[in-house]
């Protein structure tokens, strides 16, 4: 019966629905096997907060990310875990919390193709960079629509390699990429086009599950390069240059594009 009326219930009686089964629900992942225990992942999560929905875990499975025609593949790069919360009780403005002593955001090292030279030797450290996605702002900047399953939030990219310190990025916190991920259809500035997603399939094995969900965007700017070498300044910006020649950067909107396969799940009380 809670799977009819959720998957004929209107947009405010869907969200009302989702915050009621993740709320009853039991985590029966727990006695899963080793290989599916990963997810969901409820450890963290702030149960003990009033007016919880429940706890959250989302899981990008794949996809990739196209900066001014540099594709980046991605598996598993991205999870965010905590709490859905309604500070009014009604569930209809329904906020993010983190999991305990994070700030909700996991991301996980992508091998960017090329290299930094724009030549792709895997043999090569040297020429070997990673970017690892980051939230560029407090966990308060996640924001979850249970609706649509759409998600928004600030990311930058943290680039590494031989040469590259860890205060090299793509974006900042005051100039992030600022992404609205929906399941539905973009309207993008040229030259992109419109690109769609899609709403995952639902189940409910103890907690409410959304599987292979869609999610797109296509209308985000990526600022340039900074922080980036190993030698004092001036000659970080040396390295920033490099970079920003490689992959095209700043990138305006309407020239990258982000796509992802995400799990969502909701219960853990």
């Amino acid at each position: 019966m809670k799977r009819f009326h959720l998957q004929r219930a209107g947009r405010k009686s869907h969200r009302a629905l989702v915050a009621t089964l993740a709320a009853g629900a039991t985590a029966l992942a727990i006695g899963a096997s080793p290989a599916s225990a990963a997810f969901p992942d409820y450890s963290g999560c702030p149960t003990d907060t009033p007016n919880i929905n429940g706890c959250i875990h989302i899981r990008t499975n794949s996809g990739e990310q196209t900066i001014k025609g540099t594709t980046i593949p991605f598996g598993e790069a991205i999870n965010i875990r905590g709490a859905l919360v309604s500070p009014d009780g009604a569930g209809d403005n329904t906020v993010f919390l983190p999991a305990t002593g994070t700030n909700g955001f996991f991301g996980g090292r992508i091998r960017v193709p090329g290299g930094l030279l724009g030549i792709d030797l895997p043999g090569l450290s040297v020429d070997d960079v990673y970017a690892t996605p980051e939230l560029a702002g407090p966990a308060s900047s996640i924001r979850v629509d249970l609706i649509s399953n759409g998600l928004s939030m600030p990311i930058k990219l943290r680039l590494s390699n031989a040469i590259l310190n860890s205060s090299c990025h793509i974006g900042t916190n005051d100039h992030p990429m600022q992404l609205n991920l929906i399941t539905g259809t973009t309207n993008p500035p040229p030259p992109n086009r419109p690109i769609s997603g899609s709403m995952g399939r639902f189940s409910y094995p103890g907690y409410v599950l959304f599987t292979d969900n869609v999610n797109v965007d296509n209308s985000y700017n990526v600022p340039g390069a900074s922080g980036c070498g190993l030698f004092p300044p001036p000659f970080f910006g040396l390295i920033d240059i490099a970079v920003n020649v490689k992959m095209g950067l700043p990138s305006s909107s309407g020239n990258n594009a982000i796509i992802t396969h995400n799990d969502i799940a909701i219960g853990g009380l």
